[in-house]
């Protein structure tokens, strides 16, 4: 079992997303989703993931035994009442890419 970060960066309207972009796991790995560089106080991420949605400025989620070989995520960065910043919506394929594979 591995542990894969996704740091989401915000460097203003349009300077958004996560890096990186494209994570190569196996079945029992986890991803950590962090709030990166740019992001004010009491900012936070919402991924939404095969219908789920998480919110939180540092959160891991399990690749389980039903992740299909390729999906995307949804990514946005709140602030502290809930409100998209400004550029800060990438949503489906835009977003941030997960794929099974690897050794």
């Amino acid at each position: 079992m591995s542990n894969h970060n996704v740091v989401l960066n915000y460097g203003g309207p349009g300077q958004f997303g996560p890096a990186p972009r494209t994570v190569t796991v196996r079945k029992g790995d986890t991803i950590r989703f962090i709030v990166g560089a740019g992001a004010v106080g009491d900012d936070t991420l919402r991924i939404k993931l095969r219908g789920a949605e998480h919110k939180g400025r540092d959160f891991t989620i399990e690749v389980t035994n039903d992740f299909p070989a390729r999906t995307t995520y949804d990514c946005e960065l709140l602030d502290k009442s809930g409100n998209i910043r400004p550029g800060a919506s990438i949503l489906g394929p835009a977003g941030g890419e997960i794929v099974l594979g690897g050794p």
